[in-house]
Formats: C-alpha cells, sequence, structure tokens
C-alpha cells in the first residue's frame, strides 16, 4: 500500500500578504514565494555533521600529540646530561659564572658596603 507524504511549508517572501503562513505544495496563492519546508514531529531527517568539524578535530588531535611528544622529549633531554653537568648548573649564579658558595662561614649576609 503506498502512503500519500503530505510535505508543508512556510512561506518566506516578505511582500506576500501571508508571509510566514504554513501552506501545501501546490498552493496557488504560494506559487512564486519563497518557501522553507516545515518538519514534523519524527519527519526530521538526521542532522548531518558540519564539514569544518570533519576537518578541526583530526587537527586538533595532531596538535595536542605533537606538543606532548616536544615534552617527553625536552624531559628525556634533560635526563640524558651527566649529573656532573646538573650539577654545575645549578651551582651557577644569575650574575655570572662564579660557582656560589653554601659552606659560608658566619653571617650569610654580605657586610655593608661603605
Amino acid at each position: 500500500m503506498d502512503t500519500l507524504e503530505i510535505v508543508y511549508y512556510t512561506c518566506v517572501n516578505n511582500e506576500c500578504p501571508k508571509h510566514r503562513g504554513v501552506f501545501t505544495e501546490g498552493d496557488p496563492q504560494h506559487e512564486r514565494c519563497a518557501r522553507e519546508r516545515l518538519w514534523l514531529e519524527g519527519q526530521r531527517p538526521a542532522a548531518r555533521v558540519p564539514r569544518w568539524i570533519l576537518f578541526t578535530v583530526p587537527a586538533f588531535a595532531a596538535a595536542i600529540t605533537a606538543g606532548a611528544l616536544l615534552l617527553i622529549r625536552f624531559m628525556r633531554v634533560d635526563e640524558s646530561k651527566p649529573s656532573s653537568v646538573r650539577e654545575d648548573l645549578s651551582m651557577k649564579t644569575w650574575s655570572g659564572s662564579h660557582a656560589q658558595r653554601e659552606d659560608r662561614e658566619g653571617n650569610t649576609v654580605p657586610p655593608p658596603i661603605s
């Protein structure tokens, strides 16, 4: 048995006296009007995924993966240095290459400038 499907439209022609009115296919009052289909409950087709998401999600995942790999690489480079090099770097002061003395005797604050 064939079922008859009735399609409903909304008039989107601003000059039409029945603007935004609901009509069916073949209505003589809306022959030349711009229209938009009305979907009844349960009739709406499945929503399509926008094209930009199809490109954005893989690009975002690739960027996160690249960032994680770079972070792992930098952490491994620090571990691969010999411990003597790391100790030498930690002993340097901000003002130059003089080693900081941790075994000072007496006051840890230098005397006032005269």
